[in-house]
């Protein structure tokens, strides 16, 4: 999905069928990537963004990934990130980054 020149992109280690059901519940329009794990199971881009990390549950720890956004400029720079995302009022919060208006 393209607007105002921002590309919106999103990626985990889930399946393909696992997104495509995702996709079609949530009525998602933007492209949904696949992170390739490595031979040790590790996604290669979580690992490389850093959101691959432990998380604990109900006294349980294991690894998965912490939801964050990155706002990526031109140059591949990333010029923003937002970390341990919320829902609420997170969409006014990245298009205030973006220097766009938040929606009525």
């Amino acid at each position: 999905m393209m607007r105002k020149g921002v590309a919106i992109l999103a990626i985990s280690p889930d399946s393909v069928r696992a997104h495509a059901a995702f996709r079609e519940r949530h009525t998602i329009r933007f492209p949904l990537l696949v992170d390739e794990r490595t031979a040790e199971g590790t996604p290669k881009t979580c690992e490389l963004y850093g959101v691959w990390q432990a998380k604990r549950l109900y006294g349980t720890t294991s690894m998965g990934v912490v939801r964050t956004t990155s706002i990526i400029d031109p140059a591949g720079i990333v010029s923003h990130r937002f970390d341990a995302v919320r829902v609420r009022g997170h969409i006014d919060a990245v298009l205030h980054a973006l220097g766009l208006p938040a929606p009525r």
